[in-house]
């Protein structure tokens, strides 16, 4: 089923919080059909001294028992490039910043900041829908789609995912 990979910091408050009410709404989101699977990216960004163990320590003293781990650089590098593929402004990721994949593990949302569990148990039920239906439910503010209106080169998309591996 849909899984949310979601990126924290035991040094960002708002990822905190979210984790605390994924952790207690647990029940809702299994029923929604999502396992949440939180990396944290303490280790990966400088904090040499913060790994495994810590961190499911402190996702435990949250309440939050769904799968984690902690992400690697080169895992930040790779999700970081994914974001600049799909969005035109392109920004550092926020923490916390959650990406729901689909079952067939695609990106379908990335969801910048909280999530909000409403939201992203809408947006999970959606994903049973075709993709064009998870585009218009998933949207924060009302608009118009481009993505068919491009044609993507496919061999220049392999480069640039051929580059950033080999960085």
């Amino acid at each position: 089923g849909p899984v949310l990979l979601n990126l924290w910091s035991t040094t960002c408050q708002p990822c905190i919080e979210e984790l605390r009410l994924m952790g207690a709404r647990r029940n809702d989101l299994l029923a929604a059909g999502v396992t949440v699977f939180a990396l944290n990216v303490d280790q990966a960004v400088g904090d040499e001294s913060f790994g495994y163990a810590q961190a499911r320590r402190r996702l435990k003293d949250l309440g939050f028992s769904f799968p984690a781990s902690v992400a690697s650089p080169t895992l930040l590098d790779q999700l970081q490039a994914v974001a600049d593929n799909l969005f035109y402004l392109q920004s550092q990721l926020p923490l916390p910043t959650s990406f729901l994949l689909d079952a067939q593990r695609q990106v379908s949302v990335v969801y910048k900041g909280p999530v909000d569990i409403e939201k992203l148990i809408s947006d999970t039920r959606a994903l049973a829908r075709r993709p064009a239906r998870v585009q218009d439910t998933s949207g924060t503010f009302p608009g118009r789609w481009t993505l068919d209106l491009f044609n993507y080169d496919v061999r220049s998309l392999a480069n640039f995912y051929t580059q950033i591996g080999s960085a």
